[in-house]
Parts: C-alpha cells; structure tokens; sequence
C-alpha cells in the first residue's frame, strides 16, 4: 500500500522524501524503500537536490472502481 500511495503522491508533482513521509506518516528510510520498490518495478522516478523525487513522465493511475462502474454502466445499456 506505501507503494501506491508514493506514486499516487508523486502523480501530483516533485516531492521530497522528508515531505512525503510527512504526508504519508512514513519515516525516511520507508520512503527511500518506497521508492526503490517502484523503481525496481519500472516506475521512471528521477531525483533533484532542488524539487527531491518526481516522475520523469506524467502519469495517469487505473482505477479499479471507476473501470468497473463504467463497465457496469456499459452492461446496463445493452
């Protein structure tokens, strides 16, 4: 869940490891660990001493529940 939540985090702009455990109630070591998850899973996270963490690209989370509603949503049409 940490995982996701740093990515989520990190889909809204630069962040740096002190700020998202402060946002996330996580310690820095935790968060350093987030994000060497992420980057072991091909997440494209780029880190500047001036804006800390960020996405190299934009990115645009799935979500799981609005999938389904729209493909319950389609079933009811047909």
């Amino acid at each position: 869940m940490s995982e996701r939540a740093v990515l989520e985090r990190l889909c809204q702009g630069p962040a740096t490891a002190q700020a998202l455990g402060a946002e996330l109630a996580l310690d820095e070591p935790a968060v350093r660990a987030c994000l060497a998850g992420l980057r072991e899973a091909g997440a494209a996270i780029v880190e500047s001493v001036d804006a800390g963490f960020s996405l190299a690209e934009p990115l645009q989370l799935l979500d799981g529940e609005r999938i389904l509603e729209a493909l319950d949503a389609g079933s009811r049409k047909q």
